[in-house]
């Protein structure tokens, strides 16, 4: 039989996370520190970056880099809850009016004050037609207004409980809307960059080998810990984890944990994940996945722990598309647990999975597909192999990144891949996080929702969720959210991804964690280690 979520959510608190490991890291050359107790040079590294136009790509803020540049106008403090800081205070007027009034004292690197316009265009630049950031804002978004120079003010076409959070975090970072102007045709690319108003700048861009940045000598919140950054981009997980054993980089954010201690010979440090979910979408409108059997018995087939091993991820098995701890902003974890207590789960069970899938109108044995991007080939092959236990054959296309995506957002609903994935949430609010993989307005051209799965009731919770800001009202839909998504088996959780950084022995990050990305420039929280 299936489970139900009967135990207590783990998390003590939304964002207050633990480090789940951490290894005694350093080995090469040091960081050179100013006699200050500052560091006069940091080493980095990461993937490449081709550009740092987040209407182009994620690539920018996803490697670190960009939020060190472009800063948001609030973050996450460390108990998850929003605090100022491009934007001293904001207020939520009404349902739909949300005001944001601008510190007097940020500028740009180019020394020119931040102001309203700057964050008018910006959102505007990020939301336009085509932008690969525009899934960042919820279609609740009616208008952005600078009522005047210190003060913004965003107009919504209806009550989003959801949108609190979207001004948190560096993927909607603020630039400079008169750089933007005299550099439009190159703006993001080498030899042009953004300005930002961040405590580093960007003073050199090659996608190739790397970028050079040095502290922002206008910086409204101060001197920054770190000179000089110099950030090397590497090809694979392999090179940069060689590169670390050397001493080349002195800092670097693994994917692949495990492959990156085998090769540094270190283990980096590991925070609880929060919002990125690996799953296993299901195109209900292909066979055999159009069959909740089918589905169901994927689900019992399929051996978390085993996958997440194939991953080489640090991560914990995840049994919730919505990760439970989410919900955590909306109730204790006793309130969480009554809330989830009957959404269906699927322990590994070889034998309920024949048992469902004798159940389908297929019959014990059943053929079908899914398609892998090189990124995911290898845990997708062990999803195969589990499947094949049961009676599921399904060949394995491997496809690029592009085309992969191409099929997702395209117009034939019918082509887009059943393949596992990797679902990055949109900031911690349970409504937004994954909110772009819902719903039947999702299931349409240009949108995400993989599985093309959804009813009525479904679109109805989806939109009860952000009309209302009760929590006790929103805990009870996600819930029941969360129910639906059980039982009906679009998506298969596999993990909830953890984040993991490596340090040299010449510095400390106290307060790592997985929100890492959402509290603001990260390596203002460095310092140099202790003797």
């Amino acid at each position: 039989m299936r489970n139900t979520c009967t135990k207590k959510v783990a998390v003590a608190s939304l964002l207050t996370l633990s480090l789940a490991a951490c290894g005694d890291t350093g080995s090469g050359e040091q960081a050179s520190t100013a006699s200050n107790g500052q560091l006069d040079t940091m080493r980095v590294g990461s993937g490449s970056v081709s550009t740092f136009d987040y209407a182009e790509s994620n690539a920018g803020y996803r490697s670190g880099i960009g939020g060190l540049i472009l800063e948001p106008l609030l973050v996450l403090d460390e108990g998850g809850q929003l605090s100022p800081w491009l934007a001293e205070s904001w207020e939520e007027v009404d349902e739909t009016t949300y005001v944001y009034n601008l510190r007097e004292d940020a500028t740009f690197s180019t020394g020119n004050p931040l102001t309203a316009e700057d964050v008018v265009f910006t959102y505007e630049y990020y939301l336009a037609e085509g932008s690969a950031n525009a899934y960042n804002f919820p279609d609740s978004v009616e208008e952005f207004e600078a009522t005047d120079n210190q003060t913004v003010t965003v107009h919504l076409s209806e009550p989003d409980a959801g949108w609190q959070f979207v001004p948190a975090g560096n993927t909607v970072g603020i630039f400079e809307r008169a750089f933007y102007e005299e550099n439009e045709e190159s703006f993001g690319q080498p030899g042009t960059g953004v300005v930002g108003t961040g405590p580093w700048q960007l003073d050199n861009f090659n996608p190739t080998t790397g970028a050079e940045l040095s502290a922002n000598t206008e910086y409204w919140g101060g001197t920054p810990p770190v000179n000089e950054i110099e950030w090397t981009f590497y090809d694979n997980e392999n090179s940069s984890a060689i590169a670390f054993r050397a001493g080349e980089i002195e800092l670097v954010f693994p994917e692949d944990v495990t492959e990156f201690t085998s090769t540094a010979g270190e283990e980096p440090i590991v925070a609880e994940g929060i919002n990125r979910v690996g799953a296993v979408a299901l195109n209900v409108l292909q066979e055999p996945w159009d069959d909740v059997h089918v589905r169901r018995a994927t689900a019992y087939a399929l051996d978390k722990e085993s996958l997440i091993t194939a991953s080489g991820k640090a991560a914990s098995p995840q049994d919730t598309f919505i990760p439970e701890n989410l919900l955590l902003g909306l109730g204790d974890e006793d309130e969480v647990a009554e809330a989830i207590e009957n959404v269906p789960t699927y322990d590994y069970d070889p034998d309920q999975a024949r048992e469902e899938l004798s159940r389908s109108q297929y019959g014990d044995e059943v053929e079908g597909t899914l398609i892998a991007t090189e990124e995911h080939a290898d845990i997708t092959q062990v999803i195969a192999a589990q499947l094949e236990e049961v009676g599921i054959n399904v060949e394995v296309d491997v496809l690029t990144s592009e085309a992969s995506t191409a099929l997702v957002l395209g117009e034939d609903r019918e082509e887009v891949p059943s393949a596992f994935n990797v679902f990055g949430g949109i900031g911690v609010d349970p409504g937004r996080a994954l909110d772009f993989a819902l719903g039947s307005d999702n299931a349409s051209e240009g949108n995400w929702n993989r599985s093309n799965w959804s009813k009525e009731n479904v679109d109805s919770l989806i939109a009860g969720g952000f009309s209302t800001s009760d929590p006790e009202e929103r805990l009870e839909i996600y819930g029941n959210l969360m129910e639906e998504l059980g039982e009906n088996v679009p998506y298969i959780p596999i993990y909830l991804e953890d984040s993991a950084v490596a340090l040299s022995d010449r510095i400390d990050w106290p307060e790592f964690s997985g929100a890492w990305r959402m509290t603001g420039p990260w390596a203002l929280y460095l310092d140099p280690a202790s003797e």
